[in-house]
């Protein structure tokens, strides 16, 4: 206990190197839509589809917690329902990436609102099966785009750990 009654996490270290091993590989990506046509694309919705026991997909709300220097730990804030969302699925080794764009506007660009993420332990190079929607859309646009992912191994001592330190700010 600290002097203000708190508890400390005695495995804040050991549960930083691991939030650090399975966060730093992962960069996170967003998705853009451009809408060249004349017509105002309605509800555009963003599918990938990523074919590879290789690399790692996840969502936003998948990335593993911040650690706590605390012996509890925080509870994330209930973020509010989101019209335009971003969501992954893994079905067995395929990766669903599916991205809310919304509405885009004739001749302009309409942006994912929060990224997914994605990484590789070893430098490799994937295809996305690429599909956009749009409510008046009659068929869906398809393509395929290439991911290169390029991994760096770095091997961290626990000094290494201790100098990059989150700051908790919980802390006092």
């Amino acid at each position: 206990m600290t002097s203000m009654g708190r508890l400390h996490n005695r495995d804040y270290y050991r549960d930083l190197a691991a939030y650090l091993r399975e966060r730093t590989f992962l960069c996170p990506v967003g998705l853009a839509v451009t809408n060249p046509s004349t017509t105002v694309a309605e509800e555009v919705v963003v599918t990938l589809e990523i074919g590879t026991a290789d690399v790692s997909v996840l969502g936003e709300d998948d990335l593993p917690p911040q650690p706590s220097t605390d012996w509890i730990p925080r509870i994330n804030a209930i973020r509010p329902h989101q019209a335009q969302r971003v969501e992954v699925a893994q079905f067995g080794e395929i990766y669903e990436v599916r991205a809310q764009i919304g509405n885009v506007q004739p001749g302009t660009t309409g942006w994912s609102v929060r990224p997914f993420y994605i990484g590789a332990r070893h430098t490799i190079t994937v295809e996305a099966k690429i599909t956009i929607s749009a409510n008046n859309l009659r068929v869906p646009v398809s393509g395929v785009a290439t991911i290169s992912i390029e991994a760096t191994s770095r091997k961290l001592g626990v000094s290494d750990i201790k100098a990059m330190d989150l700051g908790d700010s919980a802390d006092g």
